[in-house]
């Protein structure tokens, strides 16, 4: 009867065991895969930051260009004086950024998720336009 019961035992704690084992790993890939959502998406919210930066210094400081479109926002986008804000991640920029009467020199200017702008070079300003959906 001993070495039924000593049986049963061991066979239980080599359970348990694989039991922790199988948590431990399962906590270490969700942890992993975590870190890589918020890598993927600290990449998305630099290019779009970098995007929207490059096109006010392009329109401020090129007389080629008039007009630009940006669109695709997965998230608001602050504009500040000499920032660019997505999320947690900032890009400065040089220019005179507007949204209708508002100056991102005096305030913040918001730019919504899943909307489309236009970006206009009006005199020295680069100007930003909602375009309206019909």
């Amino acid at each position: 009867m001993q070495n039924k019961g000593q049986v049963s035992i061991e066979v239980m704690l080599i359970v348990i065991i694989l039991l922790g084992l199988l948590l431990a790993t399962s906590y270490i890939m969700m942890q992993r895969s975590n870190d890589i959502n918020r890598l993927a998406t600290i990449q998305r919210d630099t290019q779009k930051c970098d995007n929207i930066a490059s096109a006010i210094v392009s329109l401020s400081s090129n007389t080629g260009y008039s007009e630009m479109i940006v669109t695709g926002f997965e998230k608001d986008v602050r504009i500040e004086k000499g920032s660019v804000i997505v999320g947690n991640v900032g890009c400065s920029y040089k220019g005179d950024v507007w949204f209708g009467n508002k100056s991102a020199e005096n305030e913040d200017i918001w730019l919504l998720k899943n909307q489309t702008y236009f970006i206009k070079k009006i005199g020295e300003k680069v100007k930003f336009e909602l375009v309206e959906e019909e």
